[in-house]
């Protein structure tokens, strides 16, 4: 019990981390426009030759001195490496072990709880599993164990598609893929698909939530149910692939939708299957504390080329926007990024602002020895 104890502990502290840092000077002046500027900042990081220029997930951390760090899980290998932001030197690189005493599976993202304490989650596994900075495995949450009404699925913790477990009232959350076969989707009413789950680690309990799709999600057509899900300031939030508002709600079972439509794509005039080209879709909405605003990332649609496959499209989508929501879900603007600037799913937040990633193939001044992020600046002007 001790171990998840401090587990425990721990995440209540990043909690209240991130409430403290909610606080600051944002205006309260409804009569601006927000846009993201490019800054004269960035960071550049020097990569060495087992070390994959793309990241499944990443998360900036700062320790109790006050040093600041980027936690990056190396491509689709097991290692995450940790790089200080101050220096722009890589300091330390986690070997995760997929099997053995210290065995954590097939990683596919973390949550870090402190610089030596970090929960590991893997695919196809009910299980999540703590290490320290050596790669050690120092505790196991083996839900697959608890007491539950219905099979609780494998879990997920990734930043690409947002999806994040959170800690609210002593309970783990943790969203996991539900599956998506359309003749069997089709069959079953929208809001009736799960896809969170909630453990209870001093119980020994795990069961569903009722956390289900918007009613008229099969409505016009078939979508793939993709989703974000993060908890932010002990209130949980929703963000679909292919629906324009985003739902919040503040004990996962009452929500209210939010209209958050880019003006740059049409979600409902999507024309390609999978293997022709990547639709129009939000791919994820992110909260950022230190300035009391959201960002949803809306991408722009692209058929398949000679040059480019569905796979390169998803991993690098050419045009995009970040759509800017104020604290209380308005819309305030939206900035359009250049084609093939910016890696969409690289991106970090900080007090300094929103970190996005020059590390894109398709970028002409790509280097894959350098992982690079440009700083982004959030500004407002009166109307």
């Amino acid at each position: 019990m001790k171990p998840l104890f401090i587990i425990l502990i721990l995440l209540i502290f990043v909690s209240c981390h991130s409430n403290r840092a909610g606080k600051n000077d944002a205006s309260e002046n409804a009569h601006y426009v927000a846009k993201l500027k490019a800054a004269d900042k960035k960071l550049t990081f020097q990569l060495n030759k087992w070390i994959v220029n793309r990241s499944v997930c990443l998360q900036p951390y700062t320790s109790p001195d006050s040093s600041h760090y980027l936690f990056y899980l190396s491509g689709y290998t097991s290692q995450i490496c940790v790089f200080n932001l101050d220096s722009e030197k890589l300091v330390n690189i986690i070997k995760l072990q997929p099997r053995g005493p210290n065995g954590v599976g097939d990683a596919n993202g973390f949550e870090v709880l402190s610089y030596d304490s970090i929960c590991v989650t893997s695919n196809f596994q009910r299980r999540l599993f703590i290490i320290n900075q050596e790669g050690k495995r120092t505790s196991t949450i083996d839900y697959s164990k608890y007491q539950q009404d219905q099979m609780v699925y494998a879990p997920n913790s990734r930043s690409l598609e947002n999806m994040r477990m959170g800690f609210k009232d002593s309970k783990l959350y943790i969203p996991f893929y539900p599956g998506f076969d359309e003749s069997n989707y089709k069959s079953i009413a929208p809001e009736k698909v799960r896809m969170v789950a909630e453990l209870d680690t001093a119980a020994k309990t795990a069961r569903m939530v009722d956390v289900g799709l918007p009613k008229d999600f099969w409505t016009s057509k078939y979508y793939p149910p993709f989703f974000g899900f993060f908890i932010e300031k002990g209130r949980f939030y929703l963000n679909f692939m292919y629906y324009d508002d985003v739902f919040v709600s503040d004990d996962a079972k009452n929500w209210k939708s939010y209209p958050a439509k880019s003006k740059y794509i049409d979600v409902e005039k999507g024309k390609y299957r999978f293997m022709k080209g990547l639709n129009p879709h939000y791919s994820k909405l992110v909260a950022d504390p230190y300035r009391d605003v959201f960002y949803r990332f809306a991408v722009q649609e692209h058929g398949v080329t000679e040059e480019r496959s569905s796979t390169d499209l998803i991993r690098y989508p050419p045009d995009f926007s970040i759509i800017i929501l104020d604290k209380d879900m308005n819309v305030i603007g939206e900035t359009v990024f250049p084609t093939d600037v910016y890696d969409m799913n690289g991106y970090f937040i900080t007090k300094d602002g929103l970190y996005l990633s020059l590390s894109n193939p398709y970028n002409p001044n790509y280097n894959v020895d350098l992982l690079e992020f440009q700083l982004f600046k959030l500004e407002k002007e009166k109307v």
